[in-house]
């Protein structure tokens, strides 16, 4: 009973801390009903002003703080943290939101993730800003990037809650502790009274339900929308103060991916249900304590996200909301835009072969012009051109917005390791040993990865498109956890994958793989273009116009949205597999949720849709990443800007290439309906 006594008490404090985040996100998804992904980059820096506020006035060194510093410093850290919180969602909310009000739902989604890498590079620059950073390989991990994580002065004292009462118990139960436990019942309570009683509230709610019957009763939508997110900004920064302060530390994870427990929590208690949240958040906090403590706690967050999927599976609104009133009638395409659509579709086979001959003829001309470091280099940029290719039939074609794309990537260049790589015991056993071709590996691959993608897209088939999204990322997380910690070859994955045999050739140096990943790309840019002009290319683009009229006109439509999961994800797959037999290697970080985020930046780039642009957006963000970014490092040095390097800048570089690519691709969009009205 002690040791349950503990872990309930443990899930308690950490559900509280979920809490907190989780009635914020609760509340800006109730005004936006679409996914805010820098949220937890919101809630991550508004840590990190509660310590550089304490850090600044409380002292170090370890020798108490006097009762006028604490009062001082902690009202002075409570409210800078709130007004931090609430700038940067007001900052969120017009650049994310307010700019695509009206638009595609992909728009926001793509957008703050864009934005999320932008503030996780204002985290590492205010890192190198501090007084206490030092430059160097100095952290656990050397080659990762160093957030703000300096220790916190304690403000609460060390002392035991049930000793204190004289309650003779084994069981800890600190007085920070308590302060977690008791503020989220309370956050959840004064919100759940503000949406009910206050007119602000009584505005959220209305436009949550149907913001057209909102605006013509008078309710300011752009006022209530950014009103909601000041809200949501002031309970981030009072959920990261209470962490900081009780924790001692700052939130250590930032980024797109670190606001999904939350997320979880608020889906779990129903969209807009404050006390729903709470209770959602504590339930996940106790069952993570006890999944801990029982099991092997790298597989608590996989446990964690299995929960999330199986919610958006079984009740996409959560458990305790109603279905938006309105959700039937404000579908909004899910095009962002199709560039040159017209030409896309003009465009003759013949043509892009005619286009790709003297990319074959030159490569062995330029190959003692370049130099050996370019070789591989130009062999994987044309992998992920195969691999950003996929993703256009499904975001360009189909509007279907995979954030875990990255899942079938590695799943491809793990079958292909398992399939080709040395001392594989179970190869011995079932097929005598025997190394199969090159091609064969290829056509088993493309089957298994596009299977798993007609899984996928059964799971994913009721729901919304910021569901999916959500519901893809941690589909990705739930394999990369797989991979590192299910004994398939763990976290340094595996090496030494021989060279792609075909048809009894070995590919054993880089002209000759040059020469089959070109192929794969014109065959690959024929079959998209043939595709886009097809029976079924017609009935992916009604479907990701409208995907309820297309159904009302007879498209089969869970049909083909399996059918562009089955075709993105084998190319996914096989890119995968290019990937592992070409570069000899394959680890669980390709199933990481930045592989994902690469691919849609080479997808957005050019022009979501637009089968040339996805060519050219991989050419732009692989090389920018691979040849322009040690270019200038080369001719700047370690600290081109100031301080900073090239390479320290690159999420901002990223996050700026991922949403203006968004930004001016929604914008054409706009000035082309007003010019046809």
């Amino acid at each position: 009973m002690e040791i349950f006594s503990q872990l309930v008490l443990i899930g308690l404090s950490n559900g509280g801390i979920i809490a907190l985040n989780a009635i914020a996100v609760t509340v800006i998804y109730c005004a936006v009903r679409t996914l805010n992904l820098a949220h937890g980059d919101v809630y991550g820096l508004a840590s990190v002003m509660t310590m550089v506020v304490l850090r600044s006035i409380l002292p170090i060194d370890g020798t108490p703080a006097t009762p006028l510093q604490v009062l001082l410093a902690v009202p002075l850290a409570f409210m800078l943290t709130i007004a931090f919180g609430v700038l940067l969602n007001m900052f969120v909310e017009f650049f994310g939101f307010r700019v695509f009000r009206g638009q595609s739902r992909l728009a926001p989604i793509i957008a703050t993730l864009g934005l999320s890498y932008m503030l996780y590079q204002f985290a590492l620059v205010w890192r190198q800003l501090l007084p206490t950073f030092s430059r160097g390989n100095h952290h656990s991990v050397p080659g990762v990037p160093e957030l703000p994580r300096d220790a916190i002065p304690a403000i609460f004292p060390k002392l035991d809650v049930f000793q204190a009462l004289g309650i003779n118990i084994n069981v800890q139960f600190d007085v920070k502790d308590l302060v977690i436990i008791l503020s989220a019942p309370i956050a959840a309570f004064l919100v759940s009274r503000f949406l009910q009683r206050t007119r602000l509230g009584k505005s959220i709610r209305a436009v949550a339900q149907n913001e057209v019957a909102a605006q013509i009763v008078g309710i300011n939508l752009n006022g209530t929308i950014r009103a909601a997110f000041m809200v949501g900004g002031a309970l981030a920064g009072l959920g990261a103060f209470i962490f900081a302060v009780t924790v001692e530390r700052p939130v250590a994870n930032q980024g797109a991916q670190s606001g999904l427990v939350a997320f979880t929590a608020a889906i779990l208690g129903g969209i807009g249900n404050p006390i729903g949240a709470l209770v959602s958040s504590l339930i996940v906090g106790v069952f993570a304590a006890f999944s801990d403590y029982l099991f092997d706690g790298r597989w608590t967050p996989a446990f964690i996200y299995i929960l999330l999927v199986g919610l958006l599976m079984w009740r996409p609104s959560g458990l305790a909301s109603e279905e938006r009133s309105s959700e039937l009638h404000s579908q909004r395409s899910e095009t962002i835009v199709l560039r040159a659509s017209r030409s896309n579709a003009a465009l003759k086979p013949g043509m892009v072969l005619v286009n790709l001959i003297p990319l074959v003829l030159l490569y062995p001309l330029i190959v003692p012009l370049i130099g050996e470091y370019y070789l591989p280099i130009v062999n994987n940029l044309l992998v992920w051109i195969i691999f950003a290719l996929g993703l256009t039939i499904l975001l360009g074609f189909a509007g279907v917005l995979d954030v875990g794309y990255a899942l079938n990537f590695a799943i491809g260049g793990y079958v292909a390791a398992y399939l080709t790589g040395p001392a594989m015991a179970w190869r011995d056993r079932f097929i005598g040993g025997i190394v199969p071709d090159g091609a064969i590996v290829i056509v088993i691959v493309m089957l298994i990865t596009g299977a798993l993608g007609m899984v996928k897209g059964w799971i994913t088939s009721r729901m919304r498109t910021d569901y999916l999204a959500i519901a893809t990322m941690a589909l990705s997380l739930i394999m990369r956890d797989v991979l590192k910690n299910g004994g398939i070859g763990g976290v340094g994955g595996f090496s030494a994958i021989p060279v792609p045999t075909m048809f009894g050739f070995k590919l054993d140096n880089f002209t000759y793989q040059y020469a089959l990943l070109i192929l794969v790309v014109a065959l690959l840019v024929i079959g998209s273009y043939r595709l886009l002009n097809s029976r079924t290319g017609r009935a992916l683009a009604a479907i990701r116009e409208d995907e309820y009229a297309a159904e009302s006109s007879g498209v089969n439509v869970p049909l083909y949205k399996s059918l562009s999961f089955f075709m993105g994800d084998s190319i996914a797959g096989l890119a995968g597999c290019l990937y592992a037999m070409i570069l000899s290697y394959i680890e669980p970080s390709l199933a990481d949720f930045s592989t994902s985020v690469m691919v849609l930046a080479m997808v957005s780039i050019g022009g979501v849709g637009n089968i040339a642009g996805a060519v050219l957006g991989a050419v732009a963000i692989f090389g920018m990443d691979r040849v322009a970014i040690p270019l200038f490092e080369g001719l700047f040095g370690d600290q081109a800007f100031v301080m900073f390097s090239v390479r320290e800048l690159s999420y901002l570089l990223f996050g700026l290439a991922l949403y203006g690519s968004v930004f001016f691709a929604s914008r054409q969009l706009r000035i082309k309906s007003m010019e046809q009205s």
